[in-house]
């Protein structure tokens, strides 16, 4: 057993092995957060002998306790038994085992296709004209819904990277650490076309910088786009809510699992095998085919007396 650190200089130690096998920046903003979330509810567990399967369970039923999703317990759950298990792999504390049930996800909330096209209406030209952050706020917002790229892609983005003779965009910036090369829809490379010609910036720029040229950050382009919602009159705000968006119409509109795991980015269809079996055209077509009250022959009553 080690005994000449300290649990706080373990954590540094857990976020520098993090960064040696490349894990993303967010990735280590989520360990941070939910080691600080820890050490806010549970103050007296202050050393690494005070680290056991009793004080993860009374932090958990702690959590329970809190006006929080079920899903959002398990994620501060998962980041804390993260860094348990590596203090257990490396042999500073007495091995354990953690179980985390899975927690019902609740529906993943999109955006409506009336809502789409109050936020995809361009602003007019006197507008586009005299601000640059409306003008790449409306960009982005078309380039999200064409996309469903996540928002550490898009602030990543350099003009370079876009293709818009061939309609391809490169993203070098992705979860998986795959680079990707996927197609933009006509409308969208008009757009971005227009939105390129008009700012005339250089190939090694940002595709959507701040208003002082530097590179978004992902809560800046969080708070752009709930300012340019709010403004719009919509009432939701996530930027993420694009991406869900994205996959919900892929799927309403006929498009298949395998092409949008690639356009989206994930490793397997798994996780998207939700939207298929919310939204698929199949599910309508199935129903009216099949429904029970469909295929009953019920006499037509041509007179009731209602009593």
């Amino acid at each position: 057993m080690h005994k000449e650190i300290t649990l706080n200089e373990a954590f540094k130690d857990f976020i520098l092995d993090g960064r040696i096998r490349n894990l993303s920046e967010r990735t280590e903003e989520f360990y941070q957060f939910t080691w600080d979330c820890f050490r806010k509810e549970m103050p007296q567990v202050k050393t690494m002998n005070q680290i056991n399967l009793k004080v993860f369970n009374q932090y958990v039923l702690k959590l329970r306790k809190m006006d929080i999703a079920p899903v959002t317990v398990n994620n501060r759950m998962r980041g804390v038994r993260t860094f348990f298990n590596y203090l257990i792999n490396n042999g500073y504390i007495e091995p354990f085992k953690i179980t985390i049930k899975k927690a019902q996800k609740p529906l993943k909330e999109t955006y409506s296709d009336e809502e789409l096209q109050i936020l995809l209406e361009k602003p007019t030209k006197p507008e586009l004209d005299n601000s640059f952050a409306l003008y790449r706020d409306w960009v982005i917002v078309n380039y999200l819904i064409s996309t469903g790229n996540r928002a550490s892609t898009i602030v990543n983005l350099k003009v370079k990277d876009v293709d818009l003779a061939s309609g391809y965009v490169k993203l070098n910036h992705t979860k998986n650490k795959k680079q990707q090369i996927i197609p933009l829809p006509d409308q969208t490379v008009k757009i971005l076309n227009e939105y390129i010609r008009h700012f005339n910036p250089k190939n090694d720029m940002w595709l959507f910088p701040s208003i002082y040229g530097t590179r978004l950050t992902v809560n800046g382009l969080s708070n752009n786009i709930a300012k340019y919602n709010k403004k719009r009159g919509i009432e939701k705000r996530g930027v993420h809510l694009f991406r869900h968006t994205f996959a919900k119409m892929w799927i309403m509109n006929g498009g298949d699992i395998f092409t949008l795991k690639n356009m989206m980015g994930h490793s397997s269809i798994e996780i998207l095998q939700e939207y298929v079996q919310l939204y698929s055209n199949e599910n309508k077509i199935n129903n009216d085919k099949y429904n029970p009250m469909n295929n009953l022959s019920v006499p037509t009553r041509t007179r009731m007396k209602i009593k």
